[in-house]
């Protein structure tokens, strides 16, 4: 299936599923998703900026998270700077990934 194009993956797809073509659009996604899955790829698929999502954040910071938040690490956890350039905010991909997920399957 690696040679066809995204065309000829969506229509083999639908052979299989009787489902609503987003819904096929969504597994397409999630299939391409998995071959590179990163931090920039994860974002796109959320419709966030990856300009502005880094991966390196304050060690400091991240200890005090994991203070309240032991399961902080299990999480993929950037540095969002879309709404706030200078200091930014932590966000964790997994869920915006996984609410992204949900809300394509509403659509």
């Amino acid at each position: 299936m690696q040679n066809l194009s995204k065309l000829e993956k969506i229509e083999k797809i639908n052979q299989y599923l009787q489902y609503s073509e987003s819904i096929v659009n969504l597994f397409y996604e999630l299939l391409e998703l998995q071959n590179s899955a990163n931090c920039k790829n994860i974002a796109e698929f959320c419709n966030l900026d990856d300009s502005k999502i880094d991966t390196a954040y304050p060690y400091e910071y991240a200890n005090e998270i994991r203070e309240i938040y032991p399961n902080f690490d299990k999480g993929l956890n950037v540095f969002d700077y879309s709404e706030n350039r200078i200091f930014g905010q932590m966000r964790n991909l997994k869920n915006d990934f996984f609410n992204t997920v949900l809300k394509k399957l509403n659509d």
